[in-house]
């Protein structure tokens, strides 16, 4: 039997740096953000094996807060989307057999857009 986590949250710090508004887990105490952020933002040092511990085939990664939703302008919202799923396709082709991913999308502009990346 294979065991898959869905929607395990990661972070991109240069996303959160092109965002309007602080990051959550940025806000973290120190003493939190020491254990958090290193895991949040890690694919391999940490996850994977702490996957393997767990007994976790898979993982099925979300973008965490804050996400898409504080983008305001649709375009900054379409371009962070972007961002973010390019950003999760080459950590999904890293390790295909280990992870999926959930694509963020840019809910200011629900208009239909061709898609710009590919995870297979």
């Amino acid at each position: 039997m294979r065991y898959i986590a869905i929607e395990e949250a990661f972070f991109i710090a240069e996303l959160a740096e092109r965002q309007p508004m602080p990051a959550l887990p940025l806000a973290f105490k120190p003493e939190c953000a020491k254990q958090i952020l290193p895991r949040l933002t890690d694919f391999t040092e940490y996850r994977l094996p702490e996957m393997d511990d767990a007994g976790i085939d898979i993982q099925v990664l979300s973008l965490t807060v804050p996400g898409l939703q504080v983008d305001i302008e649709p375009g900054l919202a379409r371009d962070n989307a972007c961002f973010a799923n390019n950003y999760l396709a080459q950590v999904i082709s890293e390790h295909p057999d280990r992870f999926r991913g959930f694509a963020a999308l840019p809910l200011q502009d629900p208009g239909p857009r061709p898609l710009s990346w590919s995870a297979r």
